[in-house]
């Protein structure tokens, strides 16, 4: 099964709001900061890059999800918008039961914070971060 592994579960849960997240700087920059400054090992490798921290493979998986039809990617003020699909969200709510309810609200706590902080600020803590 393709979602048969934790990160795309995980990457399911960060997509799983109605907002989204919006721009591929600001969906990899999450998944970073998620993984380097809250400990929630998702297994991607960053490499530096201009605007921060860059997973080739993150990006890959986010066009898989595409594929499948589980994440729709719609234009927005800042280039894109990442959501769950109607499919997306059903399959997000049949395996959500198979991560720790304590990991569950860790991560929608965080992501409503980034998603709320300025890009920017994002990218340049995450920059910090990476020098670490």
């Amino acid at each position: 099964m393709i979602l048969g592994d934790l990160r795309k579960v995980l990457i399911l849960l960060g997509l799983a709001n109605d907002r989204g997240i919006e721009g591929r700087t600001r969906l990899q920059k999450t998944i970073f900061l998620l993984q380097k400054k809250y400990k929630i090992d998702f297994g991607y490798e960053f490499v530096p890059y201009y605007f921060g921290p860059y997973s080739k493979k993150l990006q890959i998986e986010i066009s898989a999800l595409r594929s499948l039809g589980l994440v729709e990617v719609s234009p927005s003020i800042h280039g894109e918008v990442h959501r769950l699909t109607r499919k997306g969200k059903e399959l997000f709510q049949r395996l959500n039961g198979y991560i720790a309810p304590n990991t569950l609200e860790t991560v929608r706590k965080r992501l409503e914070e980034m998603n709320n902080t300025d890009l920017q600020l994002l990218v340049t803590e995450a920059k910090q971060l990476m020098l670490q």
